[in-house]
C-alpha cells in the first residue's frame, strides 16, 4: 500500500484512503457527498470517484464504499457484504479490463441511494465483457459470481464504446 499520511482520510476500519488516487478535489468530494446528509438516508449525494485502474487503488474504493456504508448506518454484515463486492469489481476493473498496453486506465465508482436501495455502479472503458459471459454471471468468474450472491440483485454488461458496467443493488432496511 502507498505511504499514508496522518491527514488523510481513513475509514473506521483503519483502511487509509491515500491522497494520490483521486482526481483534484476528490477527496473534498467525498466528504462533502458523505457529510451532506439531507433530511433523510434516500436523499444522499451522489458519490462519484474517478479511479486509476490498479491493484493498488482498490483499498481507497473499499474505503469510500465503507465511509457511505458509515454514513447511512449500515449494519456490520450488509456493510461487509457491499464491501466485498465493492472490491471484487474493483478488482476485475484492476485486473480485466485493460492490457499493459492501455495510457490511464481508470474506472468509475457511482453509489447512490434509490428509493431505499443502495445502488453500486462500477464501470470502465476496458477492453469490455462478453454479452454471453455477461449473462452467465454466475458461473463465468469467482468475481461475478461473487457480487451476485452478496448484492440483492446485479448485473454485468458491455458497454457501448466499450468496456464492461456492474451495477449492484442493496436494499437499505427500512
Amino acid at each position: 500500500m502507498a505511504p499514508t499520511h496522518s491527514s488523510d482520510l481513513a475509514g473506521s476500519a483503519g483502511v487509509p484512503i491515500p491522497r494520490r488516487s483521486v482526481r483534484p478535489a476528490g477527496n473534498a468530494r467525498l466528504q462533502r457527498a458523505v457529510r451532506s446528509r439531507a433530511k433523510d438516508a434516500a436523499s444522499i449525494a451522489q458519490v462519484r470517484l474517478h479511479l486509476s485502474a490498479t491493484r493498488e487503488e482498490v483499498p481507497f474504493a473499499r474505503a469510500a464504499i465503507t465511509r457511505v456504508c458509515e454514513y447511512l448506518e449500515i449494519g456490520d454484515r450488509l456493510t461487509e457484504d457491499i464491501r466485498l463486492a465493492v472490491t471484487e469489481a474493483c478488482t476485475n476493473c484492476a485486473i480485466h479490463a485493460y492490457d499493459d498496453s492501455a495510457e490511464s486506465p481508470t474506472y468509475i465508482l457511482d453509489a447512490r441511494v434509490e428509493r431505499g436501495v443502495l445502488r453500486i455502479v462500477v464501470s470502465d472503458r476496458g477492453m469490455g465483457i462478453h454479452e454471453s459471459r455477461a449473462q452467465k454471471a454466475p458461473s463465468s468468474g469467482y468475481g461475478l459470481s461473487m457480487i451476485a450472491q452478496l448484492a440483492a440483485s446485479s448485473s454485468a454488461s458491455a458497454r457501448p464504446g466499450g468496456g464492461t458496467r456492474v451495477v449492484m443493488r442493496f436494499p437499505l432496511a427500512a
